[in-house]
């Protein structure tokens, strides 16, 4: 059965679908069979590897194709693209499980589910903490930043207690950083405190920033594709592999 992983933070910018799609890449090239989910009304992760639109999320929610009719092969994974009309869909939504429902069907053909976030705790976010197992919350340095983890955690606690028991935060993933920087050296120190209260682990690989990222989503490629050496790929294949260790 798949693991289900939302990358997920109420705050965009932080780097959500770099990150989402650095480990649904990743994970395939460790051999791992892997279905990435993009539930932001922007398709940015659709757009960056150059998916099609549509079917893709929206026409599942709505009833207009099968989960299996949404899926196209794309590259070193599967993906399901936004589709047309996801903002709409997501008001129209009838409860939190509907995204939860319509991945049952594919839990038993991928290892991995990767779902791809809005910059919101809106109902789309909600729904990918409802069907997830665990969530991976990227995050960049600075103070207001930690403050908006702590309150993510308040709501993952509390879709926790409503809809989805087995639900747990993997880690906080620090992207942008620079060791150099007391900004960043000072972020990194109330994250593991915070963390130490709230129960939640901060990565110790983090993503440097780099002009890779972009260049990588503008040629449609992932970022170990489009240049496997950069500090970029380098960073996120660290990550991975820390991730697939279970942080240690």
């Amino acid at each position: 059965m798949a693991k289900t992983i939302a990358v997920a933070n109420q705050k965009g910018g932080v780097g959500k679908t770099s990150t989402a799609s650095a480990l649904a890449a990743g994970l395939a090239q460790r051999g791992h069979r892997v279905l990435a989910v993009d539930l932001d009304p922007q398709a940015s992760l659709t757009d960056s590897i150059g998916a099609q639109r549509s079917p893709g999320v929206s026409e599942v929610l709505r009833g207009e194709a099968s989960a299996l009719e949404a899926i196209q092969q794309h590259g070193a994974f599967d993906i399901m693209a936004a589709g047309r009309g996801l903002a709409l869909a997501e008001r129209g939504l009838e409860g939190s499980l509907a995204l939860k429902a319509a991945l049952e069907p594919l839990l038993g053909g991928y290892e991995y589910i990767v779902l791809d976030t809005p910059p919101s705790l809106g109902l789309l976010s909600v729904s990918a903490l409802a069907a997830a197992d665990e969530a991976v919350v990227p995050a960049t340095p600075g103070i207001l930043e930690i403050a908006g983890i702590a309150s993510f955690c308040e709501a993952v606690a509390e879709v926790r207690r409503l809809v989805n028991p087995g639900l747990k935060i993997a880690g906080v993933l620090f992207t942008r950083f620079s060791a150099r920087t007391r900004l960043s050296r000072e972020a990194l120190e109330a994250a593991e405190a915070v963390g130490a209260q709230l129960g939640f682990k901060v990565y110790k690989a983090k993503i440097r920033s780099s002009v890779d990222i972009g260049g990588a989503q503008a040629s449609s490629e992932s970022i170990y594709a489009y240049k496997k050496r950069s500090k970029a790929a380098q960073d996120y294949s660290d990550w991975v592999d820390e991730y697939l260790r279970g942080g240690e």
